[in-house]
């Protein structure tokens, strides 16, 4: 029996990848507890997921992000509910399984209380934009059987703490075509993201459509929403997207197929904006609204990124640097190319073949 836990809808994904190619490999029994959200990216997989699950105001980032969206947490109901979190864990004690974590070192600590060591997965985290402080390395070293990290040079740090700490490629990138989509037709893609404020940055968007649009008539645009996105939020997208006065499609699931047609990408995203990296996009940006995309974010995703992520001040900013790319369209290249090669490979099918090597079941 193998028990997931995971923290955040880019963390959903990433272990379902994981579990994806388990399943192909082994018939075997699967818990799931995503600890942010109701776990959307599991439901139709044959896996059992724990309870409770909510989702709530700040999508997860109320503490990441320095307590902003914390108070509207708090109003809604998360002491109560993360009390009853720590109840459901406690209950795995005792119970002959493994244990996967896949998130930061917050999902490392609840995965602790199952009284199992983990097959650990810091998903966001990179000596390429930001620094492991002790604290996180001491309870790596405690708490894990192995580390799997999410690029190689962290990797080789980490081995000098942790020696079974290992790279086997990044899932997050599974599922993608890996051909090197450059060029594209005349088509801004806009990913606003999955969680609450994805409505609000989407405003700020299409006010940057607006900039591009008048200079450039003959680009269009199209919005690519996250499946996981609640139906009334995409209900309320589509009635906005109709008052404006140019050529906006709404697609939803079809992020292969829309990005690799996409001129370059405008994204106010965590996960996507990486992936969209990874297919060879050069990605503009700038911070939104809401917990996630803020100035602070986007400069560790620019860390990352390189010269695959073009940073602006603000909605107005973003549109004069996309025109600067439709003019100049070979430097559009040469960064999407930069930025596709910082990312490395695929790992989910390295990464479950690992854990099936390693369960003592």
């Amino acid at each position: 029996m193998l028990l997931f836990i995971s923290n955040g809808i880019g963390e959903d994904i990433i272990a379902r990848r994981i579990i994806e190619r388990i399943l192909k490999f082994k018939d075997i029994k699967i818990f799931v507890y995503p600890l942010v959200g109701v776990g959307k990216a599991f439901i139709d997989l044959p896996v059992e997921l724990l309870d409770p699950r909510k989702e709530f105001p700040s999508g997860g980032f109320s503490i990441r992000a320095l307590g902003r969206g914390l108070f509207s947490d708090l109003k809604s109901g998360f002491i109560p509910f993360f009390k009853e979190q720590l109840k459901t864990l406690r209950k795995m004690q005792g119970l002959k399984m493994e244990l996967i974590c896949v998130g930061d070192t917050y999902n490392l600590i609840m995965g602790s209380l199952t009284k199992k060591k983990a097959f650990f997965l810091p998903t966001a985290k990179s000596v390429l934009n930001s620094s492991f402080y002790y604290p996180e390395i001491y309870l790596m070293k405690k708490l894990t059987k192995f580390v799997f990290t999410r690029d190689n040079p962290t990797s080789e740090y980490l081995r000098k703490y942790i020696p079974w700490t290992y790279y086997l490629g990044n899932p997050m990138f599974d599922g993608l075509d890996d051909e090197f989509y450059s060029d594209g037709q005349k088509v801004i893609v806009l990913l606003p993201g999955s969680r609450t404020e994805a409505i609000e940055n989407l405003k700020l968007m299409l006010k940057t459509c607006e900039i591009v649009y008048r200079s450039y008539p003959d680009f269009s645009f199209e919005i690519v929403l996250s499946p996981y996105l609640p139906i009334e939020r995409k209900d309320i997208i589509e009635k906005l997207v109709k008052s404006y006065n140019f050529p906006v499609n709404i697609t939803c699931g079809e992020f292969n197929n829309v990005v690799k047609r996409a001129y370059l990408v405008l994204g106010l995203a965590g996960t996507a904006n990486e992936q969209a990296v990874y297919m060879g996009k050069l990605v503009v940006s700038f911070p939104g609204k809401g917990p996630q995309i803020t100035q602070r974010f986007l400069k560790m995703q620019k860390a990352l990124l390189g010269e695959g992520l073009e940073l602006a001040k603000d909605f107005k900013e973003a549109g004069e640097k996309i025109i600067y790319f439709i003019e100049h369209p070979e430097e559009k290249k040469s960064r999407a190319f930069s930025g596709k090669e910082r990312l490395g490979r695929k790992g989910a099918d390295n990464i479950a073949k690992f854990i099936l090597q390693n369960i003592n079941l």
